[in-house]
């Protein structure tokens, strides 16, 4: 059972999807289609991205395939269960092609099929483009839907290279959009979980870094620092290009775009630090501030599991930060020179500092549990809207107010 994640992490647990077209009822009773989503250019925003902007770990109108194992109703968790009964860790893990299972955008595993959000008995509440659609000024709302896709990855979403999610995101056009994405499959790697010292759960190719003989890596880019096998993976797969080119298509095609980095945070199963499941379930881990060891580049100083799992999401945050200036200054230098486009795109970061008090092990956590403490809980994903909302305003004068309006 592959279980990736980190903060963002978990991204990398349902992923992969398949083109769907029209038609399907919605969890609202609408009938919607693919086609007609983007249309209303003025008034309407695209979520779309990875398992963040899902909502993974708070179910959805589940039903697709291979999730005879899932039974949760709309917006409610699935269990603190690692394999047994239905709702389980196990039952929400990725499988080929990926459906969203367990995701709180989810339409029976087409998220673009579920059309825009109403406020209506049934539909998701959790995932924070749901809460910035319950939140605005319901006199001059925008439509909103999402169509992020758990565990997918800037490759997936490139339409340049044949990404399986390209031509849906292509179909993103003169309207407004909102994205994760760059975490996966990165962060994954960094995940170690084994089933009760037994069998693996989770075996992330850059976890074995973190501690070795008793020595922390060094929070840098060193041979053996915890940067280094992380920069060697991004480079690997070419994740610059695939989030440039998907920034670049998305300017092209008319649209706004804003990018939300990812909160900080620390699921237990970051690194070598405490690679056993506890049998009770996968909410049960040790406080990542509490395990530490001497660097193994200066034995006088001490690194916490905590601060290298910081370490790997401020790199990620400040790569996809730097990407996105980049994509500015190609816009209105390469891309499309003098069409002032550098102003139609941004990047905005959640207060760090806030989720660093909020912590999964702290009295009012903002992270999901069940998942190791990978994802937002809903106090983490009304976090995550209040930083779209203040990003929206400050970039593109929408959602301003105390009631914000669009």
């Amino acid at each position: 059972m592959k279980i990736a994640m980190k903060f963002a992490l978990s991204l990398a647990l349902i992923a992969i999807l398949t083109q769907c077209s029209g038609g399907a009822t919605n969890s609202s009773g609408t009938t919607s289609t693919t086609q007609g989503i983007s249309r209303d250019s003025a008034n309407s925003v695209i979520f779309f991205g990875d398992s963040v902007t899902a909502g993974f770990g708070f179910c959805g109108n589940e039903g697709g395939a291979d999730s005879s194992n899932i039974s949760c109703s709309t917006n409610a968790s699935f269990a603190n269960n690692w394999v047994l009964g239905n709702n389980s860790l196990k039952s929400c893990q990725p499988v080929i092609p990926s459906n969203d299972r367990c995701s709180n955008n989810n339409f029976k595993g087409s998220p673009w099929d579920a059309g825009p959000w109403r406020d209506e008995p049934g539909a998701p509440k959790i995932a924070f483009s749901y809460q910035i659609a319950k939140m605005q000024d319901s006199k001059s709302p925008a439509s909103i839907v999402n169509w992020a896709m758990t565990g997918s990855t800037p490759a997936q979403w490139d339409p340049l290279t044949g990404g399986v999610f390209g031509p849906q995101l292509q179909k993103i056009t003169n309207t407004t959009a909102v994205l994760t994405l760059g975490a996966n499959p990165i962060l994954s790697s960094y995940l170690k979980i084994t089933g009760f010292g037994v069998y693996t759960i989770a075996n992330g190719v850059c976890a074995e870094t973190a501690l070795v003989k008793g020595a922390a890596a060094p929070l840098d880019n060193s041979e053996l620092g915890i940067l280094h096998c992380a920069n060697q993976q991004w480079e690997a797969i070419e994740q610059s290009q695939h989030l440039l080119n998907i920034y670049k298509t998305l300017l092209q095609n008319g649209n706004r775009v804003l990018v939300l980095g990812y909160p900080q945070g620390c699921p237990w199963s970051f690194g070598n630090w405490q690679p056993i499941a506890n049998p009770i379930g996968p909410a049960s881990g040790k406080p990542c501030t509490s395990n530490s060891a001497p660097s193994s580049a200066d034995k006088t100083k001490s690194i916490s599991q905590f601060d290298q799992a910081v370490t790997i999401g401020t790199d990620t945050n400040n790569r996809i930060k730097q990407l996105v200036s980049e994509s500015q200054q190609q816009a209105d230098q390469k891309w499309f020179p003098g069409k002032n486009l550098s102003a139609n795109i941004h990047f905005v970061l959640p207060d760090q500092m806030l989720f660093s008090d909020h912590q999964a092990w702290s009295s009012d956590s903002w992270f999901f549990k069940n998942d190791t403490w990978v994802h937002p809980n809903e106090s983490g994903h009304r976090q995550l809207a209040l930083t779209v909302i203040k990003g929206m305003c400050e970039n593109y004068k929408h959602w301003c107010g105390d009631k914000p309006v669009w």
